[in-house]
């Protein structure tokens, strides 16, 4: 069993990097950087300037993923969604959501083998659903451009499905202890999950059918919406048998009816040209290998280079012609590629942070959340852009079931497995659990109230809305974690750093 752990542990290491921290145990909290190898630096450069080292490392670890997610991941969805012929909101809760979710998961197995931190994994996650679904939704709404109104149906399902996932987390972590059993429930209930969304499509036109004054929308215009969303959403460079497939719908987007999911851009013209949304599966205009003119766009070019190639000759490229079919194969890279990068990027945020001594509470809240929640916030924030902005919607409120039932039970089901006990104890105060339920249960009601009060329409001024919440939010936050309301934080381990 020890062997096994200490396999386990191998995989997270990076290269020949040392560990060479080691907590002094006692009535503390363990340090974020415990999940991390720790490289040595001479002792003549200060603190500040190894807190900037990896502060640059952590910029251009963040840009890796933004083009990632641009280049690969996205266009790799968008294929999915168009070759399968589902439903951009089903899309966006299975495919989308898992995909850029998993990093996460693997923090956390690194978090449950590396440092033996049962608890470690607890916080973060609570901290990035939330972060992704204030922050993450506020940003799509931004980079929608336009007064968009959603269906009611996906909305309603993914948040009440969120709902019972939390309420079942927190009912399981409210006695301190987790046993197998607890675990596999988790993981099962999500898998339900994931089940219902075969029969996503079905209840949703049975209910757009019953009670069409609440939906604002009758049978045969949901059927006209869903054919001219995939109308919309064809590419130029769509092969013959694609054309064939979708040709059947060209009457239907003459319709008078206009489609409430499409964003409509202003600056289209009526040259002639076909009305289709320009997505990350057309090419671009410009190459990525292509030297800028300018001098400055020219350095950054050269800065970001080795990344385009780097994803250039391990990911297929979905948008050209010849890797159209690979496009499963490209999300599976793209995703193994966000792994590295948002563990490294977490990594040199979390260092960065201990050497400027900023407490691992307020880290926990701010940067490392916001760094396990890039990839799906930028993947829903592009394709919101793309006009898929239902599927970007559906991926942020899934993520977060994902994050609660996977990133928290697969690494527990394991360690209670390893565990000759078959549990794990966690320590938590009191007022943790009342906080928890509060964040987990509060915000996405708090998303629905807010929506359903706009009547579905998804807009900038819905976006400046959950962006006042979520400052309000991490204000009160932060001070609970600061201990400021009351003494439930204990005080971070002494760790002794040692270079040999």
């Amino acid at each position: 069993m020890i062997h096994l752990q200490e396999y386990i542990c191998l995989v997270f290491v990076v290269g020949e990097m040392q560990w060479g921290v080691s907590p002094k145990l006692g009535n503390c909290s363990h340090r974020a950087i415990e999940l991390y190898p720790w490289l040595t630096f001479p002792a003549s450069i200060p603190p500040a300037a190894q807190a900037a080292i990896f502060f640059v490392g952590s910029v251009y670890l963040l840009v890796s993923v933004i083009i990632t997610c641009d280049n690969c991941f996205v266009p790799a969805v968008e294929r999915f969604c168009q070759v399968f012929r589902m439903n951009t909101n089903v899309v966006g809760a299975t495919v989308l959501a898992s995909g850029t979710v998993i990093p996460q998961l693997y923090i956390g197995f690194a978090a449950v083998f590396l440092a033996q931190n049962h608890q470690s994994s607890l916080e973060p996650v609570i901290s990035s659903s939330t972060f992704s679904l204030l922050f993450g939704l506020s940003l799509s709404a931004f980079f929608t451009g336009a007064t968009v109104k959603l269906p009611w149906w996906p909305i309603l399902r993914d948040i009440t499905s969120y709902l019972i996932s939390a309420a079942t987390v927190l009912i399981l972590i409210s006695d301190g202890l987790i046993f197998w059993f607890e675990a596999l429930i988790m993981i099962v209930l999500y898998l339900f999950y994931i089940g219902s969304m075969y029969f996503s499509t079905k209840i949703e036109d049975d209910l757009v059918n019953n009670w069409p004054k609440r939906a604002n929308l009758s049978r045969n215009d949901y059927r006209r919406v869903d054919e001219q969303t995939q109308l919309t959403h064809t590419v130029a460079s769509s092969d013959s048998e694609d054309q064939d497939e979708h040709a059947d719908g060209d009457d239907v987007s003459d319709s008078n009816k206009e489609n409430p999911f499409k964003v409509s851009h202003k600056d289209e013209t009526n040259e002639g040209k076909d009305n289709k949304m320009a997505t990350h599966l057309q090419q671009p205009a410009i190459s990525q290998f292509s030297c800028p003119s300018s001098c400055s766009r020219r350095c950054s070019w050269l800065l970001v280079l080795p990344l385009y190639a780097l994803l250039a000759i391990t990911v297929p490229d979905c948008r050209k012609q010849k890797w159209r079919n690979w496009f499963l194969v490209s999300l599976l890279m793209s995703v193994l590629w966000l792994c590295l990068q948002v563990y490294l990027l977490v990594w040199m945020i979390s260092v960065a942070g201990y050497l400027l001594s900023i407490p691992d509470t307020v880290m926990s809240l701010t940067f490392t959340a916001a760094a396990t929640s890039i990839p799906t916030v930028m993947a829903c924030m592009l394709v919101a852009q793309d006009g898929f902005v239902d599927m970007a919607v559906a991926g942020i409120l899934s993520s977060n079931m994902f994050r609660l039932l996977l990133c928290l039970g697969l690494p527990w089901l394991v360690q209670t497995l390893l565990s000759p006990a078959g549990r794990i104890t966690l320590t938590l105060h009191k007022l943790d659990v009342i906080y928890s339920a509060m964040t987990l249960l509060l915000c996405p009601v708090i998303v629905l109230v807010s929506l359903r009060l706009k009547r579905w329409r998804f807009d900038i001024c819905y976006g400046f809305v959950l962006l006042i919440i979520y400052a309000v939010y991490m204000t009160f936050a932060t001070l609970y974690k600061m201990n400021i309301f009351a003494n439930v934080s204990l005080p971070s381990c002494i760790l002794s750093v040692d270079g040999t």
